[in-house]
């Protein structure tokens, strides 16, 4: 069984992580912890004293049980299941920014210490063999993405490994396992450690700087636009954005990351001439979308480069809202501009949407 200190240092040592950045991060740190913990807990659909003891124990917090099971059902976990934490984004800039490899960086490590904390919060009240499925699937799932955002060497090395083993093996056998931390425990009687993450911060995602190169002659249609832009968009804390698919499209719509319905935007309006980054709110009901967007003015904490340009477009007679930041005097035909617009877009892009995402977390903790 997991070292419960062990849990609550590398815990409380990465909030100290995430607070290195900013306040809005650490918290965001704690939202991924309860999260990823809730996943495991609904998968027997029943939260028990245990485990609220255990959560508290290890965040330092007063979990309510009735908040608690709350939160959980109001998650959707089909896109839990298929999205990176945060502070798993944060620990990967910083390793890249580092030059680490995987199996030196604090990557790995965070991975390891997901095993452990799912493991305990799973023995908690009992194991259960839904919630120990779901944590190796959802570890093999980071694995796979952590291959290829961190170290596309990896993911080549694995392949080549891959090539190599016999026939006979099964296709679970050939997937890359999670980082194991308890059986030695359980064999010899030795305690395992639970590595911390290292204190220095990561730096901010880099962003397109004046150095962005786009050729001002060729063709102009909105496929030619995102396709230049895709490189950049890569780039972004927010990877929710490098899984759409570029088409001849009017805007790049990202999966929902906090609250279904309600969907991180890259557009642009050619007819008005402006590019413009967005917030779409369409829940089920008009009146929850008010709620959400008033919620979101009413809590945001606006970012210094995003004073006064935030944009509240709130219509009763409609049921879809919008939270905005827009671009104007862009021309899709001037390729010339191109490289400007994805510059101003890039230097505000994930601090707006972490901005408007923070008080939907509020909202729905």
């Amino acid at each position: 069984m997991a070292n419960i200190d062990e849990l609550k240092d590398y815990i409380e040592s990465l909030f100290s992580f995430a607070e290195a950045i900013s306040s809005d991060h650490r918290d965001r740190a704690v939202d991924d912890i309860l999260r990823f913990c809730a996943y495991i807990i609904a998968a027997d659909n029943k939260l028990s004293p245990k485990e609220v003891n255990l959560l508290s124990e290890l965040t330092g917090m007063q979990i309510n049980p009735e908040d608690f099971v709350k939160f959980i059902q109001l998650q959707n976990w089909s896109v839990f299941e298929n999205s990176v934490p945060m502070i798993l984004q944060w620990l990967m800039i910083a390793d890249k920014q580092e030059g680490k490899g995987f199996e030196r960086s604090r990557t790995i490590d965070f991975l390891g210490f997901l095993v452990q904390l799912g493991e305990a919060v799973a023995e908690a009240d009992g194991i259960d063999k839904s919630e120990m499925e779901r944590i190796q699937n959802y570890i093999v799932y980071l694995l796979d993405e952590v291959k290829v955002q961190l170290n596309d060497g990896i993911a080549k090395e694995n392949k080549s490994k891959s090539a190599n083993t016999d026939e006979g093996k099964t296709k679970d056998q050939n997937k890359p396992k999670p980082p194991k931390a308890d059986n030695p425990p359980k064999q010899t009687g030795q305690k395992t450690e639970t590595p911390k993450p290292k204190p220095a911060a990561p730096q901010p995602a880099k962003k397109a700087s004046g150095a962005v190169s786009i050729p001002t002659t060729g063709p102009t249609t909105k496929l030619d636009f995102w396709q230049a832009f895709k490189p950049y968009i890569d780039q972004m804390r927010h990877t929710e954005f490098s899984k759409v698919k570029i088409k001849d499209d009017d805007c790049l719509d990202a999966k929902p990351t906090v609250i279904v319905g309600v969907y991180n935007s890259i557009l642009m309006r050619v007819s008005k001439n402006l590019l413009r980054l967005e917030l779409y709110i369409d829940t089920e009901t008009e009146a929850g979308n008010l709620q959400i967007l008033d919620y979101i003015k009413a809590k945001i904490k606006v970012p210094s480069a995003l004073k006064g340009r935030i944009e509240y477009e709130r219509k009763e007679s409609r049921r879809a809202q919008r939270v905005c930041v827009s671009f104007p005097g862009f021309e899709l035909t001037n390729r010339s501009c191109w490289g400007k617009y994805i510059t101003e877009i890039m230097s505000v892009a994930d601090d707006f949407f972490d901005a408007v995402e923070a008080p939907m977390r509020d909202l729905i903790g």
